[in-house]
């Protein structure tokens, strides 16, 4: 019978343009026994292929012809039992895509197969029921959140095209702060945690507020109504729109609100509100990397963000010239080698952007990139459109030489090539040849200290330590 009922789900439905699929949900868990059970009502006009994990049993299926034109209806009621909280426990740091149930936290991840998922980003509205003393959360806005004497019910909808929906739950407190931005914008902060972490909400919710207001004011309003940090029993650090989940011992580190925290409110510019276009490059974890993690270095010191970026420096000249890839190439953080080309690699490909074009045009283009792409997929290609519309240069190069290579600049020093001019000395490129501005700190034997940017654009290129400027034309 299982058999028959998912062949019958893999149906082709044609439609000449598919609209953005909707999905209803209502779903039960007691996460003492773990048992699970929901309802589906899909609506879309795309092609149907709905495998759920096979853990879950499904009980009925029906199709109908929906009221809109070609889309069609499928409701689907099945149930299972989770799997319990991953061997180890508290600290240990499971798949993101994770899929449990426990009484000290439950976590269903997107694209870990509990819901029929359409393929393609969709809209959607879920239910969640549980026993008295677990809440729940997911992404979206909530609309009704009610605990009476023996059950907890919320709801949440998400009414932009989203990639999947993820559900936390847990014995948790709620602590809420409301906020209201520049243009009257309302925003609601909650924190849901653990008894044990009450004493961190207010801090948790005042940061996340100030963070929410900065990148509001420097890009374009908070694209949600609701921010939640929600307490994981493992060493989670997941960010989802509107949304972290992080993990309890996590939660506790006196750092994070001043590092994590910020990072984790950003994605939701970058990452939930602008999608990767993942066939062309994660660009998302690089400029939040920048705008969050080393913008706040450049708020504490210039020394700070130095060391930031020394720290990216060494982690770069740490890998074989064989094992580098190129940005355009990164989709996440799989391994050691990953994050420093995602994160650190691309994070200084920022930088450099604001140091060649200027900090107006570039903040200018920031909001521009977000204008263009809100709630849609972008790639690299469009942040260089947008960069280049608010510069009125063409980036074209730029782009080419550190998203599309797998291979990074590599500079020496050495002295004047025979009959050359005193006081001069060569700057080589080895490997492949770059267009770039170089500091340069030059210590006369004087022992006057001068400091000058180069444009090298060569293999070898000759300065003039005195004058500290390029021997010809740059």
């Amino acid at each position: 019978m299982k058999l028959l009922l998912w062949t019958w789900l893999l149906l082709a439905i044609s439609a000449v343009q598919a609209a953005t699929p909707h999905l209803d949900l209502e779903l039960t868990l007691d996460p003492g026994t773990r048992h699970f059970q929901a309802k589906a009502d899909l609506t879309t006009t795309g092609p149907l292929n709905l495998p759920l994990d096979p853990l879950f049993h499904i009980s009925r299926v029906t199709t109908q012809k929906a009221k809109s034109g070609a889309s069609r209806r499928v409701t689907m009621t099945y149930s299972g039992t989770l799997p319990a909280l991953p061997e180890g426990g508290p600290g240990r740091s499971p798949d993101p895509g994770s899929l449990f149930a426990a009484p000290e936290g439950s976590f269903l991840a997107a694209g870990s197969g509990w819901y029929p998922d359409p393929g393609v980003a969709f809209t959607y509205r879920v239910t969640i029921w549980l026993p008295a003393g677990q809440k729940a959360v997911a992404p979206g806005r909530q609309t009704r959140y009610q605990e009476s004497g023996s059950r907890f019910v919320a709801e949440y909808e998400f009414d932009q095209p989203a990639e999947g929906i993820s559900v936390m739950a847990g014995p948790y407190q709620v602590t809420e702060k409301s906020l209201r931005l520049n243009d009257g914008k309302a925003v609601k902060v909650r924190t849901w945690f653990h008894a044990d972490l009450s004493a961190l909400a207010a801090g948790y919710l005042q940061d996340s507020a100030g963070y929410i207001q900065r990148y509001s004011r420097l890009i374009g309003d908070y694209p949600f109504g609701e921010f939640n940090i929600v307490a994981s029993p493992l060493s989670h650090g997941l960010g989802m729109p509107g949304v972290t989940y992080l993990g309890r011992d996590v939660l506790r580190l006196p750092f994070i609100r001043g590092t994590s925290l910020g990072h984790e409110v950003l994605h939701n510019w970058w990452g939930n509100g602008v999608y990767p276009d993942w066939s062309k490059g994660n660009w998302s974890e690089g400029l939040t990397t920048f705008m969050a993690d080393y913008a706040f270095r450049e708020d504490r010191s210039a020394e700070a963000a130095r060391e930031m970026r020394l720290d990216w420096l060494r982690d770069l000249t740490a890998i074989a010239l064989s094992d580098e890839t190129s940005l355009a190439d990164f989709k996440s953080r799989l391994h050691g080698i990953s994050s420093v080309i995602g994160y650190g690699k691309s994070a200084m490909v920022f930088l450099m952007l604001r140091d060649e074009i200027g900090r107006p045009a570039f903040d200018q283009g920031l909001r521009l990139f977000w204008q263009r792409h809100r709630f849609r997929s972008a790639s690299w290609k469009d942040l260089e459109q947008a960069f280049a519309a608010t510069s009125g240069r063409d980036l074209s190069g730029f782009f080419g030489q550190w998203v599309q290579r797998s291979s990074s600049p590599s500079l020496a020093l050495a002295a004047p090539a025979a009959g050359g001019e005193k006081g001069s000395f060569r700057l080589l490129q080895q490997g492949d040849v770059f267009d770039l501005s170089v500091p340069l700190r030059i210590r006369l034997a004087a022992g006057e200290t001068r400091e000058a940017r180069v444009r090298v654009r060569d293999r070898e290129t000759v300065i003039d330590a005195a004058a500290v400027a390029i021997s010809r034309d740059a």
